[in-house]
């Protein structure tokens, strides 16, 4: 999230330029084009307020006992010897029996790519 957070600053400027020179030329949509606006002012707003509080400075000033459901809801099982090692799962579909490659049961867990945290 603090990922996705920095870079929506950085992107919403221009995407509220773009909505004010939308608006400024006017067409049906201008009303939608407004509320979009605002909403996404109201965002980068909210995001100039949490951001300075939710830095990796304070994430390792916080205890090892707030810090642990969260590492391990998003761990990663890359040392896992069978992380990239396939399965094949037979499923029925109607009166066809299908055969499909997934991930074996040691990918559950979820990367810290998508967790949002470095």
């Amino acid at each position: 999230m603090v990922d996705y957070a920095a870079k929506a600053r950085e992107t919403l400027p221009g995407k509220i330029r773009e909505l004010d020179r939308q608006t400024a030329a006017g067409g049906a949509d201008a009303a939608k084009l407004r509320r979009q606006k605002q909403d996404h002012e109201r965002f980068l707003n909210l995001l100039a307020d949490v951001l300075p509080r939710h830095t990796d400075e304070a994430w390792a000033k916080l205890p090892e006992r707030e810090r642990n459901p969260h590492e391990k809801a998003f761990g990663c099982n890359t040392e896992d010897p069978d992380y990239r090692a396939l399965t094949t799962l037979r499923y029925r579909d109607g009166a066809v029996q299908r055969e499909m490659k997934a991930p074996g049961t040691s990918r559950v867990s979820t990367c810290k790519q998508f967790a949002g945290r470095r």
